[in-house]
């Protein structure tokens, strides 16, 4: 992905994924007002789900991304250029339920307050 620089170094999964051929394998394409728009999902990766999860977005080249990463292992488990909820859930259905349901409750509680405040936000705007 150009313009990342040094920041690619550090995202979970990143480098195998571009070696491999991998990267965005996991985009979706939505719905939205007028039309379609793929969403990309540069990194998804269960095996970075821990009990302990942190939830951020960071505008990359000018571009918003939500990342979901591991508090325990800083490795992230999820990256994709939406913060909006009903897509995030939409790809983190990829995950089994087991896999989401090993996130402590205390946390999923955080992320779904998360949730419905951008939600506010989104209808608001």
């Amino acid at each position: 992905m150009p313009g990342w620089g040094g920041k690619r170094d550090y995202l979970s999964g990143f480098r195998e994924a571009e070696r491999d051929g991998r990267l965005c394998q996991d985009d979706i394409e939505v719905r939205r007002e007028g039309g379609r728009k793929k969403i990309r999902v540069p990194i998804l990766k269960e095996s970075n789900v821990g009990s302990r999860m942190a939830i951020n977005e960071k505008k990359i080249d000018g571009v918003c991304y939500t990342i979901i990463s591991n508090r325990e292992t800083s490795k992230i488990a999820l990256m994709a250029d939406t913060p909006r909820t009903s897509e995030l859930r939409q790809i983190l259905s990829k995950f089994p339920v087991k896999t989401k349901m090993s996130v402590r409750i205390r946390h999923r509680q955080a992320i779904h307050a998360l949730e419905r405040k951008k939600n506010r936000r989104y209808r608001n705007s």
